[in-house]
């Protein structure tokens, strides 16, 4: 039923994207749509705890709006995510990295179907290693590239608050990479204040 509501899934998406779309449907987008403005707001931040704060609340955000798109790699992707966020600010153990990585990779054992199912998954692994592995800069070139994926799958299944949201952060990250350069002082903390 949500699949007809949505209209063609795939790139090809956009034809009658509002056109065809239902009020519930774009109840879901504006949904989206908030998530986002959250997620931006956040990836404006320097400092890497204040970031990934607010990153949590964006997250519980995309969640719902995922579940009701029906998309579920997605939603099952960003729950895993949210956790992640709240143990990278708690716990940066070895131990709890490879916890979540093995919890991306057997989620999307059970739940891709496809390609584009793999995607929410492996662009998330991206973004676990570079919580847990770096701080400042690295960490978020490795943002960037979870982007990327992120904005394929967004495409695939017809999310424009995500497609938006993963654009958006692209060019705020790629910014907040050339602040952070031009001012080595301000880059992330968040690896100094972790017990």
């Amino acid at each position: 039923m949500l699949n007809r509501q949505r209209g063609k899934r795939g790139f090809g998406f956009m034809t009658n994207f509002f056109e065809n779309m239902s009020p519930y449907m774009m109840a879901v987008q504006a949904l989206g749509l908030v998530a986002t403005a959250v997620f931006l707001y956040g990836a404006t931040q320097k400092n890497d705890r204040k970031l990934l704060g607010i990153y949590i609340a964006g997250s519980s955000l995309l969640i719902v709006h995922f579940i009701l798109m029906t998309a579920w790699s997605a939603a099952v992707s960003e729950t895993i995510t949210l956790f992640r966020f709240y143990l990278s600010r708690v716990y940066r153990k070895n131990w709890v990295y490879w916890i979540l990585v093995g919890s991306y990779v057997s989620m999307a054992a059970l739940l891709a179907k496809d390609i584009f199912g793999i995607l929410p998954f492996a662009g998330s692994i991206v973004a676990t290693t570079g919580v847990f592995r770096f701080s400042g800069i690295p960490m978020r070139l490795c943002f960037l590239m979870t982007e990327i994926l992120w904005v394929i799958y967004s495409v695939h299944i017809g999310s424009l608050g995500s497609i938006l949201l993963n654009l958006g952060l692209f060019a705020i990250t790629t910014t907040t990479i050339i602040r952070i350069k031009k001012s080595p002082s301000a880059e992330g903390d968040f690896k100094e204040e972790v017990p």
